[in-house]
């Protein structure tokens, strides 16, 4: 009979520990005109600067928060002004030091412009919070300084609200070569662009596309531009007048085009896109993609000295501009990676995979899966040509990997180390599942439906006629264990047939099996019995879900939480959740305490333990993986 007594065995640290994996998204980023050497990045830790041209980085924005915006002065590389939610903020130090922009406290900034001529003239963009501007929660519109952002002035006259609401501006350029015409791009307005050829003190309707997202002049003819908005490059050979779309051959089909630069060597054309890099040697007419970059979301595109510059979702990377690369991924020595899962082997404790959503180019979503086979202290990346996210993963009883994302459900063979499209109907996978027995026995759920394979992803299933699952689980025995917005279901063929369970009127989030007591079961869901109301409550089950018994913990009016079991005793767990971090309970549940002292943020995507409960690894939404010891616990045996 296994007593209630347990035996802790060795320390338990307190210090988590990140190595990667690195290269988040960068959504924000400039180079200095005045000095190449210069060069400033953004992203949701803050700023990063280099001044050696990107050979190394130093954080200069803690305390600022997220950052999507970044435009620098072309006659000084020490100002600089940097956008987020809600404010604008400049620098006169190189980012030494920061001050928060005198603007509306509802701005919402989508574009940040200064004058080549006149750098104290500061345009801002406005946009809305949602689709529907609120007056009471936005300002939106243009705004303009003067005296370098210490006094500004609304200038969008001429802009006319379609009804009595604002517009709401979410592109806005300015024309480097005539830097008192400006364009923009609105909703809720009687017209969706317009221009400005008096620096934003009226502005005109214009029927035509307008380059709205940004333009440059021709190094050698004065009256050239090049453009582009949200789906074309457009040129002009008359000074901004008329603009007309190229033919824009080579470039991918209905994908946004976010950033243009020229160089002023050659006059060739850079563009970055969501489908990566492309060049044009002809004016825009015909492009061709950049060979080594990164296919992935591309947000800016800069030329310092010799080097190209791309800001990416993956990331910084440059590469020499006279050979078009070959590329080099920068260290801003922030660990940003977006991380969405990570397992672990179950067979060896030290292989560990991490997953990333990096960005979603609509319809299409991209990520990266990286390997650790040391536990989690050093990254490296499984590369491959296919951007698409694969999101959900699992490692099966034979090492192999499965992950599936927008695409269906792929295959990385342990033998072989290559990555297998298995042709599966299962789309848009929330979560995989393997038989912690049988090699090649894996479940896949999620809005594309659900589905089994009983050898190794050759042939499907689809499961009964569930809604749309939201996690799987399968014990030591072989039992299937799903759960949706239903309720609970078990099987005990393979999937072949279901049983509703008890408590299945509480809406199930998560669920997870105990492997060293396969009749023990936890479970995150919407508790509702008047007058009890909680939206991520925890339920534990002894006898396969057949009951379930109410638990508290710290995270329960929270709206995402995650669950990890040690491998050799079912009552110590951790949760976490997108405000709390990360707990730990040792007695199945009844008591929580917090484990998140030493993560840089609270919002944890995924949590899992190695096979031997040792290390426990928390995936966070914005700073890459973090290990944290846990020890080695175990039962002891009373006679």
């Amino acid at each position: 009979m296994l007593s209630a007594a347990v035996v802790l065995l060795g320390a338990l640290a307190t210090t988590w520990t990140s190595h990667g994996p690195f290269g988040g998204p960068v959504p924000a980023f400039d180079a200095s005109r005045s000095d190449p050497a210069f060069l400033y990045a953004g992203n949701v830790n803050g700023v990063f600067r280099t001044s050696d041209g990107g050979d190394t980085w130093q954080s200069v924005g803690d305390g600022l928060g997220a950052i999507y915006l970044l435009t620098v002065d072309p006659t000084n590389p020490n100002i600089v002004f940097a956008g987020g939610s809600r404010k604008v903020f400049k620098s006169s130090d190189g980012g030494s030091h920061w001050r928060a922009l005198s603007l509306p406290k509802e701005l919402r900034p989508s574009a940040v412009r200064l004058d080549p001529l006149d750098p104290r003239t500061v345009y801002v963009g406005s946009t809305c919070s949602g689709y529907y501007p609120e007056a009471y929660d936005d300002a939106p519109g243009v705004y303009k300084s003067t005296d370098g952002g210490e006094t500004w002035k609304a200038s969008y006259s001429g802009i006319k609200p379609h009804t009595a609401l604002y517009p709401c501006v979410d592109e806005l350029a300015l024309d480097p070569g005539a830097p008192t015409h400006l364009y923009t791009l609105t909703r809720w307005s009687t017209s969706p662009r317009w221009e400005s050829f008096d620096a934003a003190t009226a502005w005109d309707p214009s029927p035509a596309v307008l380059p709205t997202r940004g333009l440059v002049p021709h190094p050698t003819f004065s009256l050239t531009r090049y453009g582009i908005s949200n789906q074309s490059v457009l040129v002009t050979n008359d000074g901004g007048l008329t603009w007309s779309a190229t033919a824009g051959r080579g470039l991918p089909p209905q994908k946004a085009l976010n950033d243009l630069v020229i160089d002023p060597n050659t006059g060739r054309l850079f563009l970055g896109t969501d489908s990566g890099l492309f060049r044009s040697g002809d004016g825009g007419q015909s492009w061709i993609e950049v060979n080594g970059a990164t296919r992935a979301v591309i947000y800016h595109v800069a030329i310092a000295g010799k080097q190209l510059v791309a800001a990416t979702a993956q990331g910084v990377f440059r590469g020499p501009i006279a050979t078009f690369g070959p590329f080099q991924q920068v260290d801003l020595g922030d660990p940003a990676a977006g991380i969405a899962q990570i397992v672990v082997d179950p067979q060896d404790p030290a292989v560990a995979y991490a997953s990333t959503r990096d960005a979603a180019p609509q319809p299409d979503y991209q990520g990266r899966v990286f390997r650790s086979r040391d536990s989690g202290q050093t990254w490296e990346l499984l590369a491959d040509v296919d951007p698409h996210d694969r999101t959900a993963m699992v490692v099966d009883a034979a090492h192999d990997l499965y992950a599936g994302g927008a695409n269906g459900v792929f295959k990385r063979e342990a033998a072989r180390g290559r990555w297998v499209s298995l042709n599966s109907p299962a789309r848009y996978a929330r979560q995989l599942a393997a038989d912690p027995i049988t090699a090649g026995m894996i479940y896949a759920i999620g809005y594309g439906g659900e589905y089994r394979t009983l050898d190794g992803g050759n042939t499907w299933q689809q499961l009964d006629n569930f809604y749309v699952g939201d996690s799987v689980a399968v014990d030591s025995r072989g039992v299937v264990y799903l759960a949706d917005v239903n309720g609970m279901f078990r099987s005990e063929d393979r999937g072949a047939t279901w049983n509703k369970l008890p408590g299945s009127e509480f809406p199930t989030w998560k669920i997870a099996v105990a492997p060293s007591k396969a009749t023990t079961l936890y479970r995150l869901a919407r508790y509702w019995r008047y007058p009890m109301d909680i939206p991520l409550s925890l339920m534990r089950s002894d006898d396969s879900g057949n009951s379930w018994n109410l638990l508290h913990w710290p995270g329960e009016s929270d709206f995402d939480g995650m669950i990890a079991i040690d491998p050799n005793d079912e009552n110590r767990l951790w949760l976490s959740s997108n405000t709390h971090g990360v707990m730990q309970s040792d007695d199945g549940g009844t008591t929580w305490r917090a484990l998140s002292d030493g993560l840089p943020t609270l919002d944890i995507s995924w949590i899992a333990v190695d096979p031997a409960g040792t290390i426990l690894h928390a995936a966070t939404a914005t700073a890459g993986v973090w290990e944290l010891p846990v020890g080695r616990r175990r039962r002891g045996v009373r006679h």
